[in-house]
């Protein structure tokens, strides 16, 4: 642990954020070496060729900058299902297109420099420098294997069994030489549905645009002090309203730490201040950002 704070203090200690990192002209080089070295896009030449004039473009360094600057800029991600091996099972995926893609993948990648900083060293998952035959290798080293077994376990409904008030303040505490890139981590990207039996959708979606453009949105709601009174405003950094058949589909943008905001208050708010457009019910779910590996960009 203390060789991890060591290597810490001389690394993300340095003063420089990884979308400065990121920033470098050699890093993003690296990063498109990294892409023609593991293979992976080499099915898709004319992404890669995109992929390539942007990360070398200066829109890429201007983009880093305003991701700095608190510009959360991403559009809402394409959702699509996908198999589970052979279970039978469908996985919900959110993929990002365009220069969006590009642009986390850049940021995973050179978060990855830091893996063995700030990552326990019995950890052989989720690092670019170990993987999971390391694993086996070094179980092979035990005083007497072969006399035992080994379990492996799985978590089911891992990422949804996250919960952002919890796992925020290890992310602050972990990156806390980057405040900037904490502040893009503690975003959180939902999706919801707001249903109508039978009101106008189209005339939902308007008036709901038109109550979340408010400067603020005072309601009550429980604290840890009791009931108060909080604005909810502040909390929302983005949030968009579609029309469909008998429900209105929403995306947003909203702060998972500091104020934090369960996207619940996002329909007791109209219930307390706007009741004539509250749902008769919603329901959310958290956005899976996967990259091209699987692995999830948090």
């Amino acid at each position: 642990m203390k060789q991890n704070e060591e290597k810490r203090a001389g690394g993300l200690a340095s003063g420089r954020s990884v979308l400065d990192i990121a920033a470098d002209m050699e890093k993003r080089e690296g990063f498109l070496r990294h892409l023609e070295a593991t293979g992976k896009m080499l099915h898709e030449p004319e992404q890669y060729a995109e992929t390539e004039a942007y990360v070398l473009s200066e829109d890429c360094v201007r983009d880093l900058e305003r991701l700095k600057a608190g510009d959360f800029f991403f559009a809402p991600p394409f959702h699509y299902r996908v198999p589970k091996n052979a279970s039978g099972k469908m996985r919900d995926v959110y993929a990002f297109k365009g220069r969006d893609k590009y642009m986390l993948r850049l940021i995973a990648w050179v978060m990855h420099d830091f893996d063995d900083d700030l990552l326990p060293e019995g950890l052989y998952s989720f690092r670019r420098s170990v993987q999971a035959r390391d694993f086996l290798l070094k179980v092979r080293e035990f005083k007497g294997f072969g006399d035992h077994y080994i379990v492996k376990a799985d978590v089911s409904n891992y990422v949804g069994s996250i919960v952002p008030e919890k796992i925020i303040p290890q992310l602050e505490e972990m990156w806390k030489h980057d405040p900037a890139l904490v502040a893009l981590l503690k975003f959180l990207e939902i999706e919801g549905s707001f249903e109508y039996d039978a009101r106008n959708t189209a005339e939902m979606a308007k008036a709901l645009t038109d109550f979340y453009a408010r400067e603020s949105i005072v309601i009550t709601k429980k604290t840890k002090r009791g009931v108060g009174e909080s604005d909810i405003r502040p909390a929302i950094r983005e949030i968009t309203f579609t029309a469909g058949k008998g429900e209105v589909r929403l995306h947003a943008l909203i702060s998972a730490q500091e104020p934090t905001l369960n996207p619940a208050l996002l329909a007791d708010a109209l219930r307390q201040l706007r009741p004539e457009i509250a749902p008769d019910f919603e329901k959310f779910v958290r956005i899976e950002n996967y990259l091209e590996n699987m692995e999830i960009f948090r």
